[in-house]
């Protein structure tokens, strides 16, 4: 069991998602927007993944635009 100091943030976290999903479901994009203002430290970043027959003949597959050099990843970085 973690404790109350990990239990707090996990507890915040989901309360801020379930906030975020409620904006999301309403359409309020005021609401939505506040959720990525620099400094409130809620969220700094959504990716979404998709299930996919990989590519044939790929030796590795990317998303597209996803800065990976910049943020230290390497083509081995996920071997080690």
């Amino acid at each position: 069991m973690g404790t109350s100091g990990e239990t707090d943030v996990a507890r915040r976290m989901e309360q801020a998602i379930h906030r975020y999903f409620a904006a999301c479901n309403t359409g309020d994009v005021e609401a939505v927007a506040a959720f990525f203002t620099p400094g409130t430290g809620l969220i700094t970043e959504i990716r979404l993944y998709l299930a996919a027959p990989p590519t044939a003949g790929a030796s590795r597959v990317e998303l597209e635009e996803f800065p990976y050099a910049e943020r230290g990843y390497t083509m081995n970085s996920w071997l080690s």
